[in-house]
């Protein structure tokens, strides 16, 4: 476990470095910070997958085909920000032919899907298969939009030039 010890710049130390440092057990160190109501995490390395939501989210909204996408299928902006619950309280039905357009000509990925509609990824992923779409394997690597955006952005000027000649496959860095 680690804990936050300073809102504005929330520097964390794991519980035991900070017993260690007072002197006295972890238990002790736990207990008073989740009694004082500050924000504890599961200890381990922070992950990081990619980008924010609200990012994505942002950048999912500016898209040129997610957008003409949102437009055709009557897919309404929602702002980013707060879970997704409360984004969607009712998530949105998924058509086959808007599913088929997200995750096939956007590219979007099935997480993806789920922040502009709502829907549980393991949902879409079971309306994919039911339409007879084959979803991507995880040695694809990113989806096509992420792939997209990152080189638009110049995060990844290698993805920009596409896969390799006679590869067939996407361009991954190793």
């Amino acid at each position: 476990m680690s804990i936050c010890l300073e809102s504005s710049t929330c520097r964390t130390l794991a519980a035991a470095e900070v017993a260690r440092q007072i002197g006295c057990s972890s238990r002790i160190v736990l207990r008073s910070i989740h009694d004082m109501g500050w924000p504890v995490r599961v200890g381990g390395r922070a992950l990081r997958h990619g980008p924010e939501d609200i990012e994505l989210i942002r950048a999912l909204y500016s898209d040129a085909l997610v957008a003409e996408a949102l437009v055709r299928h009557g897919i309404p902006k929602v702002g980013p920000g707060g879970p997704i619950w409360q984004r969607f309280p009712s998530p949105l039905s998924l058509t086959p032919a808007m599913v088929r357009e997200l995750y096939v000509t956007c590219g979007l990925s099935t997480r993806q899907i789920e922040l502009l509609t709502g829907q549980p990824s393991d949902t879409v992923g079971h309306r994919l298969r039911d339409i007879g779409v084959p979803l991507r394997s995880k040695e694809d690597g990113r989806s096509p939009f992420l792939k997209r955006w990152r080189a638009v952005e110049g995060q990844e000027p290698a993805l920009a030039k596409g896969p390799p000649p006679g590869d067939g496959r996407s361009a991954r860095r190793h």
